[in-house]
């Protein structure tokens, strides 16, 4: 059964990706479950409403998403600010849901023990992964650690900014306590797959697929 499960969440991604020309844009206010880490993902944008309304240009601080992130919860479990733990994951992040500006996550720079810390306060591993740009700050490089005394800061947050101009490519970075961004990834550890909410994206995606396939084979006319 929990094959099955892990099957329809895999195939509810694929499908998702491969709906068309349409779907290459930003994914966001929708779960997707990964099932190295047994944790569903989503990605929030605030100047969007769940529904794709557009609302107006809204961003906050790192710990302020977090605290957001804090009062989601999917599948009983409370949400919290991603955290992006493999090459593997930091690549299906970024291609499954392909988020359109800066975007905070679950990953802080601490300038009291200048160390890397998960939420909550976990240190990262020395062996631990990161993917930050080489023109950024290097948080484990002594001669290149963010600058937290000029800016009077406590940490710094991490971020990916797939934008062109912002000169990262599929790099991390870091920015000040103080600065505002308006997209952020949750995630949520439900350990397994939810089996109700997985059958009726794989209905939505199956959807999505029909309606691309459609529209290709009717492909629209110019006018005369």
């Amino acid at each position: 059964m929990h094959r099955l499960l892990v099957s329809i969440a895999l195939l509810t991604t694929s499908l998702i990706m491969a709906a068309g020309p349409t779907m290459a844009r930003e994914l966001r206010y929708t779960k997707i479950y990964y099932p190295p880490t047994k944790t569903y993902y989503e990605l929030v944008n605030m100047n969007f409403s769940s529904g794709g309304l557009y609302m107006g240009y809204k961003s906050t601080t790192w710990e302020s998403v977090r605290q957001a992130a804090q009062r989601m919860s999917f599948g009983g479990v409370q949400g919290d600010l991603a955290r992006v733990t493999s090459p593997e994951l930091d690549s299906w992040l970024r291609y499954t849901f392909r988020p359109e500006r800066p975007t905070w996550f679950g990953l802080i720079y601490d300038c009291k023990t200048r160390t890397l810390q998960y939420p909550g306060g976990q240190e990262v591993p020395k062996d631990g992964y990161i993917n930050f740009h080489p023109t950024n700050w290097g948080p484990r490089d002594a001669q290149n650690r963010p600058d937290c005394g000029r800016y009077a800061v406590t940490f710094y947050g991490a971020y990916m900014d797939l934008r062109s101009n912002a000169n990262l490519g599929t790099s991390w970075a870091l920015n000040t306590s103080l600065k505002y961004y308006g997209g952020y990834f949750v995630e949520y550890a439900t350990g397994r797959p939810i089996p109700e909410y997985e059958e009726i994206q794989r209905r939505r995606a199956e959807i999505r697929g029909s309606s691309a396939a459609a529209g290709a084979r009717n492909p629209e006319q110019d006018p005369q």
